[in-house]
């Protein structure tokens, strides 16, 4: 496949939803930023990217435990619509994965920022 516009990313997973109907999709929000829980109210990941998977080979090797607080590669292209220049406006963009791998299941996750920091990284 050839994608135009391509992105790696390398993130700590906030969320994921797996969605069964009317296709099957799968979405990871990613925070490349995140907050320490000890200082957190609520929300622990304040900002964050979703990364959209509907090739199902790729669904299938999505392990069960992928969830909040593990660390992922991804390699995709992305698309953007509704974009006016120069206006204040949504800018929708997807980002849709051709290539995924966990590096870090949840449980080995570092609990110190400085850590966390130093192993997640954003775009390329």
């Amino acid at each position: 496949m050839t994608f135009f516009q391509r992105f790696e990313i390398i993130a700590e997973v906030a969320h994921v939803l797996h969605r069964q109907t009317p296709e099957e999709v799968v979405y990871i929000d990613v925070c490349t930023d995140p907050v320490p829980s000890e200082t957190a109210n609520v929300l622990k990941y304040p900002t964050r990217t979703t990364l959209t998977v509907t090739d199902p080979d790729i669904i299938k090797t999505i392990p069960e435990d992928l969830g909040p607080g593990s660390v992922v590669r991804g390699m995709g292209s992305f698309t953007q619509g509704s974009y006016v220049p120069y206006k204040t406006t949504c800018i929708d963009t997807t980002f849709e994965l051709t290539e995924l791998e966990v590096l870090c299941p949840p449980m080995s996750r570092p609990t110190k920022p400085d850590e966390a920091r130093g192993r997640i990284g954003g775009f390329h």
